[in-house]
């Protein structure tokens, strides 16, 4: 069937304009608002929708993909796959994955933080980032390491961010919540960058 240039040139438009709105759509589902984040106990995440998200179907679907490791001197969380599509920890469904990798940084590591008695160093984190192509598919690595001293008392993290973008409400939340809370140190500004692009965030610490 012959179709003319003018009826293509309309399908073409509707396509685009199918694509544009589901692009919109898609962005709009990715923004987390502040009663995504709240914290009805001390632990710091076990109230968030997002970790509920995480322990619900992140971790059964997805969590071959993270390794951890949980000591008295250090945390650490490794994470390789897609950058973009994987729904792992997001309270409204989004599929920045990569970015989703910080929100399962704070489901994994808080719960542990409160059973032992040790400070984050948030001063010395370290990340490292790498690719992997195997069948002409590039998978992402991340990988950050956050050590621990000794402390009289348990320790909490708490982080906002942004991929692609600076975060700059992320960053005026945890300076006033560090300015509300009792010895309390941070933000501290954390730029991981790879071939995934840019994640800027922003950490702080204090005790329970």
């Amino acid at each position: 069937m012959k179709i003319s240039n003018q009826k293509l040139t309309t399908i073409i438009r509707q396509v685009l304009k199918e694509v544009d709105t589901l692009d919109i759509k898609d962005m709009n589902s990715e923004v987390e608002s502040e009663s995504d984040f709240s914290d009805e106990g001390p632990i710091i995440g076990s109230s968030w929708k997002s970790c509920s998200v995480w322990n619900r179907i992140g971790k059964s679907q997805h969590g071959n993909k993270f390794n951890f490791v949980k000591s008295p001197s250090l945390l650490r969380i490794s994470y390789i796959g897609p950058s973009y599509g994987l729904l792992i920890a997001h309270s409204q469904g989004g599929k920045d994955t990569m970015h989703q990798f910080f929100n399962v940084l704070i489901c994994e590591f808080n719960p542990y933080l409160a059973l032992i008695k040790a400070k984050p160093l948030i001063h010395d984190v370290t990340y490292n980032t790498w690719t992997e192509k195997k069948q002409n598919i590039i998978n992402y690595g991340l990988s950050v390491t956050i050590p621990l001293e000794k402390s009289t008392k348990s320790y909490q993290l708490e982080r906002r961010g942004g991929w692609g973008h600076t975060a700059s409400s992320g960053k005026t939340k945890m300076k006033s919540k560090c300015e509300n809370t009792k010895n309390c140190q941070g933000p501290l500004t954390f730029k991981f960058t790879g071939n995934f692009g840019t994640i800027t965030e922003y950490f702080i610490t204090f005790p329970l």
